[in-house]
């Protein structure tokens, strides 16, 4: 069986168990309608389709910061069932779950607003949130035009994003006086029936991830009521081409083109003035204001339904209040405290050393603390003791000792059970690393990441694997169990403290091993040998593996950040055949084609999106 079918099987393997999983909120669908009128301020509709876990968290939110003297207003929310949320002036986070229900609000925090509802209850939502944004679009000397982050993924990732940007009164977008680029998705952004549309085609699965969406309009197409002073290309382009996969000679060419398109006839600008937020002319047509007026007459019967709706919520939720625990409720069940801290220290391997359930309590309790680069550093570190990989000396260009990585070749294939992913997970990262290692088989620190990178197709079945693998092991918080957290957070607790003991038993000695490796996984691993060294310098007598790792401390997390970092790569690569199509739809449709997975700086707006 050659490689690539070999990691293929194995994908499918490991997305089943992936697909199996536990999950939390889940963002499915988000759909984002922007309606821009003439003055380049905005009215957005957001309907956001979602699963809420019935215990985690009590609300969603919209991170509104960065806004570059933009203006946030008109909030509104409702739901599936069209209850139409009340709105607060002034969000109150610290409420309940039951608290927030059927109600929305601006959080005002230093960094800016936040757009904030209540989840409610558990199960299959819909909400629709809308809002304006003033000064959208603004008007630089040579074009006028906009950068902004209108979805910025945090927990839940979103699943599937559409942003579609129209102008009012159904005027098109035209190619000859419109350019547009996307950043850090991966999925489309075109001109599709004189609207903008951008589209991702795989779900979102990183903080930083999100929808930015760039355009440039010629003179006349809007008339803006700010002006910025500059070029477009420096103030806005440069910033964000950098980094991107796009390229300014092709965007030069594209402004030079447009430059010479026909433009739309010029108004009087000085209608611009206006005290309304979204400008003199309401964004909604003929057609929105008789529905507006039939609202009208129906208010007070929808009134009196959302009281008798609220009332039920109401008493549903009291039914279910007890049932409902925020994430602080959980973090006390687990460690009986308020300061969320475990009381009593670990000397045994948690889980009979299963590095995957250790590090999914860690993730689940403590996510900002829980690194991937660590998990695969503690996996390398498992496999120097197993014998997969081997420690070899050389002397490095400086005349220094050091050491290298002798990877030995693994199984044809996988000897594991699809369902013991820890194992699994290091018999792959075995066979990239072997593959990485080259005839000699002896793995430099960056060697893995740079193996990668200059094979990306190659790789991507494997790095597809290694990272469902690594997604299968979440849990929820609300599943992980007192006695889990006091064996990982004990033992943790234990390694960062343990020079405070007086004595050093036989156990502790024979558990030195594993006690490395798990401080390798917790991030700490430098720490914890220094300790050791400092107050028990045999150490190197019982583990002659870490005595030799003296000389390169850092090798097992050198390579786990080079592992993330190449797979990182792999995952956003674009091949020239893949670019070349892009740039084509590009010329030939006012830009768009392939999103760019970097760049997008200078944008405005952003900061987050999820529940908590």
């Amino acid at each position: 069986m050659n490689a690539r079918l070999r990691y293929s099987l194995l994908f499918v393997l490991a997305f089943i168990a992936f697909a199996s999983a536990s999950a939390q909120h889940r963002l499915v669908n988000l759909d984002i309608k922007v309606l821009i009128n003439n003055y380049g301020n905005a009215r957005v509709v957001e309907t956001r389709t979602m699963e809420i876990d019935e215990d985690e968290g009590t609300e969603s939110f919209i991170k509104m910061y960065n806004m570059n003297g933009m203006e946030v207003g008109e909030l509104s929310v409702s739901d599936e069932t069209g209850t139409e949320y009340k709105v607060e002036s002034d969000w109150n986070v610290k409420r309940s779950r039951l608290q927030k229900t059927n109600r929305c609000g601006y959080n005002h925090t230093d960094e800016g607003e936040e757009l904030c509802w209540g989840i409610g209850e558990a199960g299959h939502r819909v909400y629709t949130v809308r809002y304006t944004l003033t000064r959208l679009v603004k008007s630089y000397d040579d074009f006028d035009g906009f950068n902004f982050m209108f979805y910025e993924s945090d927990s839940p990732y979103a699943e599937h994003v559409k942003v579609t940007i129209e102008r009012e009164n159904d005027a098109p977008f035209l190619p000859e006086s419109t350019r547009i680029w996307a950043f850090r998705y991966r999925g489309d952004i075109m001109l599709d029936d004189g609207h903008i549309v951008a589209e991702t085609d795989e779900p979102m699965v990183d903080k930083g991830e999100g929808v930015i969406v760039m355009a440039v309009f010629n003179k006349g197409v809007f008339y803006p009521v700010t002006r910025a002073q500059g070029s477009i290309v420096k103030m806005l382009i440069e910033p964000a081409f950098e980094g991107s996969d796009y390229s300014m000679s092709d965007c030069e060419d594209m402004l030079a083109a447009m430059k010479n398109g026909k433009l739309l006839p010029q108004e009087d600008n000085n209608l611009a003035a206006t005290s309304s937020l979204m400008g003199s002319n309401n964004l909604m047509d003929k057609k929105t204001t008789i529905w507006e007026k039939l609202f009208d007459l129906v208010r007070p019967f929808l009134l009196l339904g959302a009281m008798i709706l609220l009332m039920l919520v109401l008493i549903i939720g009291i039914t279910n209040i007890f049932n409902t625990f925020s994430r602080e409720k959980n973090l006390k069940r687990l460690f009986g405290n308020n300061r969320h801290e475990v009381q009593v220290w670990n000397r045994d391997i948690p889980f009979e050393g299963d590095l995957n359930h250790s590090y999914s309590v860690l993730e689940a309790v403590e996510p900002n603390d829980a690194e991937n680069s660590n998990r695969i550093a503690a996996c390398v570190m498992r496999m120097l003791y197993n014998g997969a990989v081997k420690l070899q000396s050389v002397i490095d260009k400086k005349g220094n000792l050091c050491q290298m990585l002798e990877i030995v070749e693994p199984p044809e294939q996988c000897p594991y059970e699809k369902t013991d992913k820890g194992n699994v997970l290091m018999y792959f990262l075995q066979r990239l690393m072997y593959d990485s290692a080259g005839s000699d088989h002896v793995l430099q620190p960056n060697e893995l990441g740079n193996y990668m990178k200059s094979k990306p197709v190659e790789n991507r079945p494997v790095v597809k694997v290694l990272y469902s693998l690594m997604e299968s092991s979440k849990i929820r918080l609300k599943d992980v169990t007192v006695g889990e957290a006091e064996q990982v957070f004990g033992l943790k607790k234990f390694l960062q403290e343990f020079t405070l003991l007086n004595e050093r038993t036989v156990k502790e000695a024979s558990l030195w091993k594993e006690y490395l490796v798990h401080a390798t996984l917790f991030g700490i691993a430098d720490q914890v040998r220094a300790d050791m060294k400092k107050i028990w310098p045999e150490y190197v007598e019982i583990d002659p593996i870490a005595a030799q790792l003296e000389s390169t401390p850092t090798l097992c997390s050198t390579v786990g950040q080079s592992a993330i970092m190449g797979m990182s790569f792999v995952r956003n690569f674009e091949t020239p055949a893949e670019r070349s199509a892009r740039l084509q739809r590009e010329r030939s449709s006012g830009g768009g084609g392939r999103s760019s997975r970097g760049g997008g700086g200078g944008h405005s707006g952003g900061g987050g999106s999820g529940v908590r």
